[in-house]
């Protein structure tokens, strides 16, 4: 079957197109629809100034935004969420565009593996993750300042953004890969042995900023009275993450692009991260998520490189809707 080829101004009509269409509904949805709305409401409901904003719980340009919403007309917190939604699309969108040869594929994945996740739920974290894909440039061309600028903004958006500002010291040398094919498989035996990091955990919780302290602390405490649930080191979506990452491995020099040799490595940091720091659940799946916003570039630049690629193409896309029906329908993740 012979592919469709689009020009490059049908392409970012397409992409603009289904940009604003996942805003309208991610914007307009039902508050308490997702897991996290109501929270925010409440943050919405009780704020009362900028001087009385409590920055531990909420990032500033949360607080901003919610000022700003309260001076518009009609229901305020619609522009919250819409802002956010916004915001969050026209980030993925830019650096899709801009790290991507593949952009309608790589945003479809995105659709399936991150819409639900971030730009419906998690909403900081969405534009978080948006500032991380569009500083791969900055990384990969060594432009320090334009990067350490994209983390503070994402910061701003996430305290836990602040974890980005180590990757600035990944190489794009393809000899090192024999480290990153190890890497997963030597953090999922660690995983097994890492009891004494929740000391290190709990005094790393008193040396940082109080921000940062703040958000270790309670999930220090969560884990203590085993509020949250053990992590799944084999899930569904793990397991294959760690398929498509050794197929890239082992397919490594089939990649031209420096952009896509990041993503894969900082993609094998995520794995290791999410089994490295299973012993505290939230901090391994909030930082593992944050790092693994990279598979949306992985993906397609993957399906491109192997032989056969219209059933390549065909697998690729039964994965992205099981892992959609998996997330959404099976683990509940919104109240129908």
């Amino acid at each position: 079957m012979k592919p469709i080829r689009l020009t490059d101004t049908s392409q970012t009509r397409l992409l603009l197109g289904l940009a604003f269409l996942l805003v309208c509904i991610a914007g307009f949805r039902q508050v308490g629809f997702d897991r996290d709305s109501l929270q925010y409401l409440e943050s919405y409901q009780q704020f009362s100034g900028l001087l009385g904003a409590d920055f531990k719980t909420r990032e500033p340009t949360f607080w901003l935004i919610t000022a700003i919403a309260k001076m518009l007309p009609g229901d305020g917190f619609r522009w919250v969420l819409l802002a956010y939604a916004a915001l969050g699309m026209a980030i993925n969108v830019k650096a899709i565009q801009k790290i991507s040869p593949y952009p309608i594929m790589a945003l479809i994945c995105f659709v399936f593996l991150y819409f639900p996740l971030h730009t419906m739920t998690q909403i900081r974290a969405s534009i978080a993750c948006g500032l991380l894909l569009l500083a791969i440039p900055d990384i990969a061309d060594r432009r320090l300042k334009d990067f350490l600028i994209k983390v503070g903004m994402a910061t701003l958006f996430h305290y836990s953004a602040i974890i980005l500002v180590p990757l600035y010291l990944i190489r794009l040398n393809r000899l090192d890969f024999k480290l990153y094919a190890i890497l997963p498989l030597a953090t999922l035996a660690f995983s097994l042995v890492n009891g004494l990091l929740l000391q290190a955990m709990a005094f790393l919780a008193l040396a940082l900023p109080e921000v940062l302290g703040y958000k270790i602390s309670i999930y220090l405490t969560l884990l203590e009275s085993e509020e949250k649930a053990p992590i799944n080191l084999f899930s569904l979506y793990y397991l294959s993450v760690i398929f498509v990452y050794y197929l890239c491995i082992f397919n490594i020099h089939k990649f031209s692009s420096k952009y896509e040799v990041l993503c894969i490595k900082i993609l094998g940091w995520s794995l290791g991260i999410y089994y490295a720091m299973s012993f505290l659940p939230v901090v391994a799946v909030r930082i593992s998520e944050m790092l693994g916003v990279v598979i949306v570039i992985v993906i397609p630049a993957l399906v491109h490189k192997i032989r056969g690629r219209n059933e390549v193409l065909l697998i690729a896309y039964a994965w992205l809707f099981v892992i959609f029906f998996n997330n959404v329908i099976l683990h509940e993740l919104f109240n129908f």
